[in-house]
């Protein structure tokens, strides 16, 4: 019998602190460290997304560029960028009204990470004014040798 529970395939973990961000003001364009995780046991890999709630005029961008850090415990003792940052992801373009959403920001494979990880967010809004945005991150982790509790 096949088992349909997506959760005990994959577990999922808080990657960032909610941003509130506004066109070139506060956190436009700026890095945002995420708290750090202790990946699950085996995690080869994972994925991070990101939940927005945005108000864009026409033509305008929220977008995302996303990294990694690893660190030998939740202190960040030793942090150090993992792999390769992610290129840049619209998130949502051009809507006068408020739109929300959650898009997949990129996967990174965790062969070779120590313990613990953090994502480093950096949103920009494409207008020198007027649009805002709220996003948080998520982890989703995969590939583990045992499932998750």
């Amino acid at each position: 019998m096949m088992n349909s529970d997506i959760g005990a395939y994959v577990a999922a973990l808080n990657a960032g602190r909610a941003l509130g961000v506004v066109a070139g003001g506060a956190g436009d364009a700026v890095e945002a460290n995420g708290p750090w995780v202790e990946r699950p046991d085996g995690a080869m890999s994972v994925a991070v997304y990101a939940l927005y709630r945005t108000t864009l005029a026409s033509a305008e961008t929220l977008s995302v560029v996303a990294n990694i850090q690893d660190a030998a415990d939740s202190g960040g003792t030793g942090a150090a960028d993992f792999g390769t940052a992610l290129a840049s992801t619209v998130l949502e373009t051009g809507v006068v009204t408020d739109a929300e959403g959650a898009v997949k920001i990129g996967d990174f494979n965790l062969s070779g990470a120590r313990s613990h990880i953090r994502a480093q967010v950096t949103p920009d809004l494409s207008a020198g004014s007027i649009d805002t945005a709220d996003l948080m991150f998520v982890f989703i982790f995969g590939g583990q040798d045992s499932l998750p509790a």
